[in-house]
């Protein structure tokens, strides 16, 4: 069973990390035929096959029944981000959706899709030159069978699409030339796709600028219905613990009201994978500490998240420590709301937000998954031109999986987005009453 387990693992394509460990083009072949020790799968094969083996034979004392499930106790000794690549594979396995890589010509995103595909994970839709995908795919072993191919230079689905953008954008300065040209670009395709319901959700940004891929989805998919704001939360593993950091892409300088919403939709994106939210609204005053317009901002944002959304823990505004290191500073602050350690981090600027990511991610976080986007109408992730392998696979079992909720979505979220609708019609309400008092805002 071991034998077989690793002539299996041997003849798949290799991790980015494990070729990074070594210095050498892994491929199978005659210089390659066992995996090397520091492939993580090996664990999370041979043990299994072991174990089954051992189980059907009847020489083993605790017989197994399910071999996914000892498979995911086995993902625990490898920490973390395992952990959380299992759990969004299982979600995503559960309804795999059709996810369209923008991308579909880039060698990562095919190594990545034919891992995808194996695990059964997602019903992938590559876009791009349909011969060089063919090629590409030809020399990693991945079959299209299986795969959704759409060349933007054949399919009449251009043309369609162009149509319908020029439509819904003809009185916000969109002629059906630029129509026509947006439909050339691959961004614009997949966000096209999405709306069009051609596919579930997307992944794409790998050749482009972050603005470049965020512009079309949210002019085409855009907001939610209860949402009014887009945020970019980074998932991030640091000491073995899961964090959410926001926003750390679009709002550069956010309101109390961005900033409560951005800690709203965040919590929700936290619950997706069972996370129990506990909300840090960060600033550079603690409880008070500076009596500052910005430090203000953070406390009324606080308030807010109270006032909407009354099932969340939330606390604020505080120094980032005293948020991550609840223990250690308990005692100092006793009145802290927070049951334990916060792990959504709620920043007040864009520029907080966006350095304390990389700053995290770059000086041993053992995982930064994202943006993840959130607050919009469809799942959309964006990747970094730095993603390798692991991470392109990572962000598209967790774009399926929140592509698989928004199908089965529960009584409880319902009822959270109807109390945030709510809440934000009394503060409309309130704020256009005070303009037209004498002496408002106006």
């Amino acid at each position: 069973a071991a034998a077989r387990a690793l002539s299996e693992l041997a003849r798949e394509d290799v991790e980015d990390s494990v070729s990074q460990i070594y210095q050498e083009d892994l491929r199978f072949g005659p210089d390659y035929i066992i995996p090397k020790p520091f492939d993580s799968r090996v664990l999370l094969r041979v043990a299994p096959a072991v174990a089954l083996a051992a189980s059907i034979s009847g020489v083993a004392r605790r017989p197994i029944s399910d071999i996914e499930e000892y498979r995911a106790s086995m993902s625990r000794f490898l920490g973390k981000e395992h952990e959380l690549m299992r759990f969004a594979v299982a979600r995503a396995r559960s309804r795999p959706q059709r996810i369209v890589l923008a991308n579909g010509e880039n060698e990562k995103v095919l190594r990545a899709v034919s891992q995808l595909v194996d695990e059964r994970i997602i019903e992938p839709v590559l876009i791009g030159k349909q011969s060089l995908i063919e090629e590409r795919a030809s020399e990693i072993g991945l079959a299209l069978d299986r795969c959704r191919v759409i060349d933007m230079f054949k399919t009449d689905l251009v043309s369609d699409f162009a149509q319908r953008l020029f439509e819904r954008r003809a009185r916000k300065g969109m002629t059906l030339e630029i129509a026509e040209r947006r439909m050339h670009n691959r961004d614009w395709f997949a966000a096209m796709m999405v709306q069009e319901n051609e596919a579930d959700g997307m992944v794409g940004g790998l050749t482009s600028s972050f603005p470049e891929t965020l512009r079309p989805v949210l002019t085409v998919v855009g907001t939610s219905p209860e949402a009014q704001r887009v945020a970019g939360a980074h998932l991030m593993v640091l000491d073995n613990k899961i964090y959410f950091f926001a926003d750390t892409t679009i709002n550069l300088d956010p309101s109390a009201e961005d900033l409560a919403e951005i800690a709203c939709l965040t919590a929700d994106l936290a619950k997706s994978f069972d996370e129990e939210p506990r909300i840090a609204m960060l600033s550079f005053s603690n409880f008070g500490s500076v009596n500052s317009k910005h430090a203000e901002r953070v406390r009324k944002a606080t308030e807010l998240v109270r006032t909407w959304r009354p099932d969340l823990e939330v606390e604020g505004e505080m120094h980032a420590d005293t948020a991550m290191l609840y223990e250690e500073t308990a005692e100092h602050h006793p009145f802290n709301r927070l049951s334990q350690r916060a792990n959504v981090l709620v920043f007040p600027s864009l520029e907080a937000g966006n350095i304390a990511q990389k700053i995290a991610a770059c000086a041993g976080g053992q995982a930064s998954v994202g943006p993840i986007l959130v607050g919009l109408n469809r799942p959309v992730c964006i990747l970094s031109p730095y993603s390798g392998v692991r991470d392109i696979v990572i962000s598209t079992a967790i774009t399926a999986m929140m592509a698989s909720a928004r199908t089965s979505e529960s009584p409880e979220d319902r009822k959270n987005v109807d109390l945030l609708r709510i809440a934000r019609l009394v503060e409309k309400t309130k704020s256009e009453k005070e303009l037209s008092q004498p002496g408002g805002r106006g």
